[in-house]
């Protein structure tokens, strides 16, 4: 089964559920961390690191609004 990560803010859960609802039947495994989890220490940089070495099919990071704040993010002006 491919496997893959993804980064998000606690508060991008219709997205999660998006991709959740996405890889249901097929050979896809999410790995889902929170990005606050990540900042607060609750998920070690060691966990992400071997997460994503598990991962075989893509690296994903979802980027909204909601991480704007928490880091030094920027959003471009118009978005895919």
């Amino acid at each position: 089964m491919a496997q893959i990560f993804g980064s998000h803010s606690q508060r991008d859960e219709e997205y999660i559920s998006f991709f959740s609802k996405a890889f249901l039947g097929t050979n896809v495994r999410g790995c889902f961390k929170e990005f606050e989890n990540l900042v607060s220490g609750n998920v070690t940089a060691e966990r992400v690191a071997r997460d994503i070495e598990q991962s075989n099919a893509v690296f994903v990071i979802v980027v909204t609004e909601n991480l704007v704040g928490l880091v030094n993010v920027e959003l471009p002006a118009s978005r895919c």
